[in-house]
């Protein structure tokens, strides 16, 4: 290991465990988990290309117009110190760093950045990808201010050229929003950045979800809804891009604007689930294609390697049910996630389904967050003549009402739910005595949302009593990220490994 790597280490107080990969296509990598001793990312893990092993089996073994070249020599985190950090040392545009001194969320007019705004820029500033999934509403607005001020890295000529990259197109940063609001705030928090106050103007803000802006900055000026061509920055939903894109076979169709992206932030990417997270892989596929008028111009890419934040869980939201109720999780197997949704299936109408089909299980919610798992089950009710209502983000007014009136009455046994229409109207559904998560949800606080909900507030007492009453859970490996997030990092660990298939938790006593 190199003297400068170790330097680093000892500057980090770190416990560094490498771990040989076959990862980027067939080049050997180096697979790093950084734990660390207080830095506000928490614990990293980070996988940077192994040099060396990139030159001696070759660039890449699949063809010419794959060859991807990777940066030489990369270094570990070099953390930077919120209150000594020259900005000039940066390679950021002196137009910015006027601005920067306005940041508002130092404590002192000393810190260019806060302790966490740092630790984020520091990776970014690198070339580094980075996974951060711990976004809050607190913190929301620290981490876009860091996010976008790196948005505007310079292009000076001093720069070194393994933090270049060429193009043929003028767009270099595409930041992709679930919502206009986010736009509106994302644009205001560029115009605070890059310009004096008195200078810029934009628009108000809203929940659309579809939308695309190109803005072209300047020394003087920041220019909203310019052509994408002459843009710098691209602020778009996944269904703006999408729009714009098109499908093979269209007559009208641009992506070129997307061959030369070199930076990409997602911002608040779990809510692009309750969307269409396939406008996320169209888009994917789209970017860094080769423009139809390039002329054979090689795209090569610097690739640095990448982060992710990996803090474990030491209780999980289950801990915030206050409901007396057991909860059972029903753990099954499968070879592979496609694998894994017909083992889901199958365990459940081979073993679940007849056990929540008793007289005493009346009023069970099913709670699915995939649609088109949502389509298969409830075509399987109406095969096997089961009394149920259904509730999902395509269900009218109307019938929503009617459903919710005859599951807490009684009239329906079971009721079918899903996580998007929850996402988007949060109805409080009364009645429920029992819940079957078909999975894990993705926001892993509604499994305590709909828990609470089976308080006696909220129940027919002429239906059964509150002494009855349930959740199921179905789960493989392939779920452990939701697991993690409900019952914990320890506790979902040994649950994914023990021989047991079937696990039992109390909330609600003491």
């Amino acid at each position: 290991m190199e003297a400068s790597q170790k330097d680093n280490r000892e500057k980090m107080d770190i416990d560094v465990d490498l771990v040989f990969l076959n990862l980027f296509k067939r080049v050997q990598c180096l697979s790093i988990a950084i734990r660390s001793t207080g830095p506000k990312l928490g614990r990293l893990m980070c996988q940077i290309p192994n040099y060396n092993d990139v030159l001696k089996h070759g660039v890449n073994q699949f063809n010419i117009s794959e060859r991807k070249h990777y940066r030489h020599g990369v270094n570990f985190l070099k953390r930077l110190d919120a209150k000594s950090v020259a900005i000039e040392s940066l390679f950021v545009k002196n137009q910015i760093t006027k601005n920067l001194e306005q940041n508002p969320f130092v404590d002192t007019k000393k810190e260019v950045f806060t302790h966490l705004q740092a630790e984020m820029f520091s990776i970014i500033n690198s070339y580094q990808d980075l996974y951060y999934p711990q976004r809050t509403f607190s913190n929301a607005e620290e981490i876009r201010y860091v996010l976008h001020h790196n948005a505007r890295l310079s292009k000076k000529d001093d720069v070194p050229e393994e933090f270049r990259d060429q193009g043929l197109v003028r767009p270099k940063v595409l930041i992709i929003l679930p919502f206009k609001d986010a736009a509106y705030k994302t644009i205001q928090m560029l115009i605070n950045i890059i310009l004096p106050e008195d200078k810029g103007n934009t628009f108000q803000g809203n929940t659309h979800d579809d939308f695309k802006i190109g803005i072209t900055v300047t020394k003087k000026s920041l220019k909203l809804y310019a052509n994408f061509y002459s843009s710098d920055i691209i602020v778009a939903s996944p269904l703006g891009l999408r729009t714009i894109i098109g499908a093979e076979g269209e007559p009208e169709r641009d992506y070129d604007f997307l061959a030369s992206i070199e930076l990409l932030i997602l911002d608040q990417t779990e809510l692009f689930l309750m969307q269409n997270w396939d406008h996320i892989f169209h888009i994917f596929n789209h970017m860094h294609l080769q423009p139809k008028d390039s002329h054979g111009t090689d795209f090569s890419r610097n690739y640095a390697g990448k982060f992710k934040i990996i803090n474990p869980m030491q209780y999980g939201c289950i801990s915030q049910v206050f409901v007396q109720l057991p909860h059972i999780f029903h753990r099954f197997d499968a070879l592979n996630a496609s694998e894994a949704i017909d083992a889901r299936f199958n365990l459940f109408v081979s073993k679940i389904l007849p056990q929540q089909r008793e007289i005493l299980m009346k009023q069970t919610l099913i709670f699915i967050p995939n649609y088109f798992d949502f389509v298969r089950i409830r075509n399987y009710f109406k095969k096997e003549d089961l009394g149920f209502v259904q509730i999902c983000e395509y269900s009218k007014e109307g019938k929503v009402a009617r459903a919710r009136d005859m599951f807490y009455h009684g009239d329906a046994h079971f009721l079918l739910y899903t996580e998007r229409f929850h996402f988007f109207n949060r109805k409080q559904i009364k009645g429920i005595r029992h819940i079957v998560f078909y999975q894990l949800p993705c926001f892993p606080h509604f499994y305590f949302e709909m828990c609470n909900l089976m308080q006696a507030a909220n129940m027919n007492k002429k239906i059964g009593n509150v002494s009855n009453m349930s959740i199921t859970v179905i789960y493989s490996k392939y779920d452990v990220h939701q697991l993690s997030a409900i019952v914990g990092t320890e506790r979902s660990s040994k649950m994914i490994q023990s021989e047991r298939k079937v696990h039992m938790m109390v909330t609600g006593v003491d």
